[in-house]
């Protein structure tokens, strides 16, 4: 699970480090060494370990022929998708792609989202926490209403 929010930066070859906080919470060895990072919500990149991509993928998958929307949403989630390797520094290399469609700069935060970790610039980040914050309580209520 990971959880929690850690601000870093990318280097000069859109290289960033991956918190030490979420290698810890990946429990086998062998997941911290790769990761997936692929187009997210909201102007963000999702970053999973290698089973949770493959369990993603596999859901994507079962509903990705039934519309001309998710048809389109997998083919851009899936075409964008990148296999990073960690380096014997901790890094991950960002593709140029991803960055630019996730308008990351220098400044990113890494944010824990359960499942995944997700990569924000730094700038939208906190816009998005302060325009969240407003209807934090609604959105709250809507989902244990659901449970």
């Amino acid at each position: 699970m990971f959880t929690g929010k850690f601000q870093h930066s990318l280097d000069q070859k859109n290289r960033v480090t991956i918190p030490k906080k979420f290698l810890e919470a990946i429990s086998d060895p062998a997941e911290r060494s790769q990761f997936f990072a692929t187009l997210g919500l909201d102007t963000c990149l999702f970053l999973f370990t290698i089973t949770q991509w493959n369990e993603i993928a596999a859901q994507v998958k079962k509903a990705a022929m039934a519309t001309p929307g998710s048809r389109n949403f997998s083919r851009l989630f899936f075409a964008s998708a990148s296999r990073c390797d960690l380096d014997s520094a901790g890094r991950i290399l960002i593709p140029d792609e991803l960055r630019q469609r996730a308008e990351l700069g220098k400044d990113v935060v890494f944010v824990g989202a359960w499942d995944r970790m997700e990569l924000w610039d730094v700038a939208r980040w906190a816009a998005l926490q302060q325009d969240s914050a407003k209807d934090y309580t609604a959105n709250a209520e809507e989902i244990f209403r659901r449970l």
